[in-house]
Parts: C-alpha cells; structure tokens; sequence
C-alpha cells in the first residue's frame, strides 16, 4: 500500500511539473509569437523537452529539440502560392518521430560511425534540406521506403549506395506523369513531372540518404560565371578526412566529387544550413539596412573552393556595412549578387572572403534591399597567392560621346562542344547513287573547310540527277548535324524523313550515334547544293526573332536600351550605338544564353574569353 501511495503522490508531481512547465511557458509563448499555430508549434516543442527530460530521459534528444527550437523561425513551407512558418506546421508527433528514429539511425548505421554530435545535428538530424520544402515526411518514413527499394544495405559504399539511388529514381522520373498537385505531398513526387528541378531533386535525396545515415547537406549556386543558370547539388559530410563530396541527384552519370563544368564554373557556392550563421548579409548589415537577394536568409555559408581574400575601393555612406560583388545575368536584370564584403570604418573600401579570379564583377550595394551597381566593373587576376583588382575600361567607352555602325551576329559565344562538332564534320563527303543500298555511288562534294556554327550553303558540282543522295562522315565518326536540307537546280530545298531529327526546324537536335544522313526523292533530282548545320545551342542571330541590344551605363549602373528590332537575316545592323562600351544583345522570342560584349575592329568581343581570360 505504501508503495501504491509513493506511486500516485510522485505521478502528481510530475504532473504537476508538466503543467507548472507549460503554464511558465504559455506567459512567455506570447512574446515570441502572436499566432496560435506557432503557439501550438512552440508547445509541441516544449513537450518534446519535458518528455525527453523526464519521460524517455535522453540529454542529447533534448539537445535535438533545443536545436529545432532555436532554429526553426527560420525556416517555412511553401504550398502553391501559400507560405506557412514551420513553426506553424510542426507537430509534436511529427517531431518525436522524426527525432526517436534518426538518432537510433546515427547510433547505428555504418554510414555514421564517426559522426560526432555536432555534426549529426547540422547533417543527419534536420527535417529538411531546401527552403520552401518542410516538414511533410519523418525520416523513419523516408528509411521504411529506401529499405522497400533495397536502398538500406550497409554493404554498399556511400558511393555504390549512391549510384544505385539515381539509378533507380531516375528510373520513377521516367513514368512522367503529373498528379495534378500544385505542392510537394511526399515520396510520390519522385515520379512527378512537377516537382523535378534541381532542388525537390536534391532535397528528396538528401533526406533519404540521411535516413540510413549518411550526412549530407545540399549547396547552391545563385549563378555560373558564363551560364544564365543557377542549381542545387547534394554534398555528402566525410568526418574522417573533414571534406564534402559533391554529386548531382538523380544524375546517374554523378558520383561523388565528380566534377564536371557545373561545378568548375560555378560562381559561389552557399552551404544551405539548417541553423543560422552569424558571418551572413543578415546580421552583418546595418540595422536600417536590407540584405539583397539571395542573401536575406541567415541560414547560408559561403563555401566556395578556391576563392581569395580580397579589397576593393569604393566609396559608401554610413547606413551600408556591406558591399556585393554581382555577376551578369539576364534573368535578373543584368545582375545576379554572388558575394558580399564589409565596408571598412572609412566606407573607402570593401573587404571579401570569397572573391573569384577570371569574372567581371558589378560592385554595388543594396538600396531598400535590391541591388544598386556602383562604380566601374571590375575583375581579378591572380598573382601569387592573392587577387589583383583590374577596372574593366571597355565597359565605359561611351562617356567619350562617341557612336558607330555595329553588325551582330550572335547574342553568345561559340562553345566548345560545337567547335568540336564543327572539327568532327570537316572532311564529310557528300555522295549520290541510283541505287538505294549506294553500291554504285559518286562523290559529289566534300566539306574541306569548317562550317559555320549556324546555317549556311554548300554548293555542290553536280549536273546530273539522282535519285537517291547522302551525308557521310569521314572517318566512321559521328556527325552531329542539325540542319540538312538538298536544294535542286530551281533553288527547292527538301528535306528526308520527318522523324530524322536532321530534318525537323530545330538547331539543337540532331540524329544520335549515326555516320551518314540520306536522303531518297521520288524521281532522279539534281542537287546542286546543301543547306546544313552544325548541331549547336542556336545562339546565333535567327531571322524572325525580335531582338533588343543594350549598353551598360556606368554613371547611373543600368542597362540602357538602346533599339530594338526583328531579325530578317543571320545578321542585324545597329546605327548610333555607343563606342567600346559594353553591349548585351537579348533575344526576345527565344532562348536564355546571353552574354555582353563589346565590338572592336568590326568584330563581337564577348567577356568569356575574348576579353577575360580563362579560369586559371
């Protein structure tokens, strides 16, 4: 009986503690949060601290809760148009479940061994890892559906288990259909067409190989020094060497640091963390000053690989303590912000951690929160182990008032793969026969010169007809041809097969792993010459299109239009323009590949490579 009593009177006590506890927390909630939602968010937490101090007694799943707490203002769910505070969305159950199973996740997994508990909060323990995607799936729901894929051997290499999860979500992409949800539901999302760009990708992946227990964290980059592009990769956590391993989700070609253009020319990278730093824009600013985008979450940190330490002049007021370096973008108005620095006690100059060699960079403030350029554009070269700082004098030509006659033909540079396209075609030979397997065949022309990477005519010395005709390689290698048309003696150009993508209107398709395109008419014609393509990135100037050119004001920061106009050949003409200033050329109709220029000597310079030199 006396032990029956000792039972009830300390069974009241401890609910009398649990009440007194939340009673203390109830007068305190409103000082934080006004909302009920976060009040019951806020409550959810609070009983997750008393049941983990009192109940299932764990001081480090305490240490788990107190993390969420102090961190999760920071953090929201985004449903179609609708915004919703985590804090708002949390749920007790959600939270202990979530928190019992990936704390026995890293006490267990192979995966995470050597993971101390410091670093398992900030890459095993969140609930998620892309802003705007929150707390809709547990990882002990996330590890039942990796251990239904045969995804939770322990057997496999961080690597091999890698390859195996693209391999097989690749595979789900595949089915392409679509739900008809307008916001993330769960693992279903992983076979919808919606829900596929570079972060669901990399969030879906990050979550669930942290539910076995490897620790990983996802990383962006707002801007690529030539791409119009931004992305989100996966980082895997190695606590043994203290390294991050970078891979793409979903990529069955991606295994950890296996490099590749998207990572080499990427401009810099921010780790997106669960817990808010206090070395970003949001806390390093002013008081009356406004972070621009996309540093104005506090959850970021800079982490890009081989940056430099760096000052700049320039000349601010007392309300800024933060200069930004931006990299041009078109789809941000010119100017995509890639880093910040501190302004010095003079507001003379600007200090960076995470400056780049071989970019041309805006330096500019924020005004109200959205970036202002001023001053001249810069860019770096690398001298021993620091950065020399260069203004970029052909951006300001036209404060000399002069103007001149330009002719564009392209709104970007040629890439390298089409200049290795181009290089593969030489040599081709063009071959006709009356006979559709060509045992008796003639050579009628042969490409001896590099084509151009945009359409183009071929004349071929043929005076008799044919009824069949084809495009051979020379060397058994494979020609990558977007464009092909046979034009006969009245100027009538024909195309094969509709479904040869060599014959459909699009400069960046053409016939995969193939030495020969033909060609059969229904009666001998005589083709007198080619109209052909190289496959490219259509970056050249297309009759049709409407364009827009501008140049770069230094003394206001903007880019001014300057014409615009529609495109009736390969080449448009410019009047008035002003003199060795910096041109960007944007093609309104189509297409996202832009970069600014300047035009010298008759001739289109564009930053990358022809006035900038390459990465070193």
């Amino acid at each position: 009986m006396k032990q029956q009593v000792t039972f009830i009177t300390l069974t009241v006590i401890a609910m009398i503690k649990r009440i007194t506890y939340l009673i203390v927390f109830a007068i305190s909630m409103s000082l934080w949060s006004c909302s009920e939602k976060a009040q019951q968010g806020e409550a959810a937490l609070e009983l997750l601290v008393y049941h983990y101090e009192h109940e299932d007694v764990n001081p480090l799943k305490v240490e788990m809760v107190r993390y969420f707490a102090e961190n999760i203002r920071w953090h929201y769910t985004l449903k179609g148009e609708v915004t919703t505070a985590d804090i708002e969305s949390i749920t007790y159950d959600f939270l202990r479940e979530h928190i019992d199973y990936i704390y026995n996740v890293w006490q267990t997994s192979p995966y995470s061994k050597d993971l101390n508990f410091e670093d398992f909060k900030k890459y095993l323990l969140p609930y998620n890892a892309c802003p705007g995607i929150g707390p809709n799936l547990t990882a002990k729901e996330r590890g039942e559906w990796m251990a239904a894929q045969g995804l939770s051997s322990d057997l496999m290499s961080e690597t091999e288990m890698i390859k195996k999860y693209n391999e097989i979500v690749s595979a789900l992409r595949q089915n392409k259909k679509h739900s008809g949800q307008t916001y993330r539901s769960g693992l279903d999302d992983l076979s919808d067409t919606i829900f596929s760009d570079c972060a669901d990708k990399a969030h879906h992946c990050i979550q669930n190989l942290r539910s076995i227990g490897i620790p990983c964290i996802a990383e962006r980059n707002w801007c690529y020094r030539q791409l119009i592009a931004h992305h989100v990769h996966c980082a895997i956590y190695n606590p043994k060497e203290n390294t991050f391993y970078r891979f793409n989700a979903e990529d069955t070609t991606s295994v950890p640091d296996s490099a590749g253009w998207n990572f080499v020319e990427m401009q810099n990278l921010c780790r997106l963390t669960y817990a808010r730093q206090l070395a970003t824009p949001y806390y390093l600013k002013q008081s009356c000053e406004k972070p621009v985008y996309p540093f104005t979450s506090p959850c970021i940190k800079d982490v890009t690989r081989r940056s430099y330490r760096t000052k700049i002049y320039i000349d601010t007021d007392k309300s800024h303590n933060l200069v930004y370096l931006a990299c041009f973008n078109r789809d941000q108005n010119g100017f995509a912000p890639v880093t910040w620095g501190l302004v010095d006690s003079t507001h003379t100059t600007a200090t960076f951690n995470n400056a780049l060699p071989s970019t041309l960079y805006f330096p500019g403030i924020s005004d109200n929160g959205s970036f202002k350029p001023k001053g001249q554009p810069i860019y770096f070269d690398v001298e021993g182990d620091s950065l020399v700082c260069h203004p970029a004098e052909f951006a300001v030509g036209h404060n000399s008032g002069k103007k001149e006659r330009i002719v564009v033909r392209r709104k970007y540079p040629v890439k390298e793969a089409t200049l290795e396209t181009i290089n593969q075609l030489k040599g081709c030979k063009i071959e006709a026969s009356d006979t559709k397997d060509f045992s008796r065949v003639k050579v009628i022309g042969r490409l001896s010169d590099p084509l151009l990477p945009n359409r183009q005519i071929i004349k071929i010395d043929n005076c008799r007809p044919y009824k069949f005709y084809r495009f051979v390689s020379a060397n058994k290698a494979e020609i990558k041809v977007s464009i092909l048309r046979w034009i006969d003696g009245n100027g009538t150009a024909h195309k094969g097969e509709t479904s040869n993508p060599a014959y459909d209107e699009s400069m960046t398709t053409s016939p995969e792993n193939v030495t020969q395109i033909a060609i059969e008419f229904a009666s001998p014609t005589t083709v007198e010459a080619i109209e052909i393509a190289p496959l490219n990135a259509d970056n050249g100037v297309t009759a049709g299109h409407s364009y827009q050119l501008y140049y770069y004001d230094v003394s206001s920061g903007l880019w001014i239009a300057l014409a615009t106009t529609t495109a009736v050949t390969d080449e448009i003409v410019f009047n008035n323009v002003p003199s060795d200033c910096l041109l960007w050329l944007s093609d309104r109709t189509t297409g996202r590949e832009e970069m600014p220029f300047v035009y010298q000597n008759n001739k289109q310079l564009f930053l990358y490579p022809d006035l900038i030199a390459p990465l070193p």
